[in-house]
């Protein structure tokens, strides 16, 4: 039985004079895919999850320049002390952070919170 004929891609004779071509641009997509990648890991993002304290229900819960939030990064700040840091506002929405209802009356009751998400070093 005749020997399987096994083609490696661009060997055929008239593909040889691009050969050394090939090889530069080759070399030129590696080097450029290496410095896409290492600009994306030097203009990386961080982002934080910053909760003020929780108030009642009853209590008016207002989000100030003066309210201090806490950030596992960021530490406790007031937005203007987050954004002499170099933080930005990406995101403000109040949440619940405890629902339940009052064993003596039965009306509902909760504490809300605000949680602002922070970012830093975004385009």
């Amino acid at each position: 039985m005749p020997e399987p004929i096994r083609h490696q891609p661009f060997d055929h004779p008239a593909f040889a004079s691009l050969r050394p071509s090939l090889r530069l641009i080759a070399a030129l997509a590696f080097f450029g895919w290496c410095m896409s990648s290492s600009a994306v890991a030097a203009s990386a993002v961080q982002a934080d999850v910053c909760y003020s304290p929780a108030a009642s229900s009853d209590a008016p819960n207002k989000l100030t320049a003066s309210t201090t939030l806490d950030c596992p990064q960021a530490g406790q700040s007031t937005l203007p002390q987050l954004a002499q840091a170099g933080w930005a506002i990406a995101s403000v929405q109040p949440v619940v952070m405890d629902y339940g209802a009052d064993p003596a009356t039965h009306t509902p009751r909760s504490t809300t919170s605000w949680m602002v998400i922070i970012q830093k070093g975004a385009k």
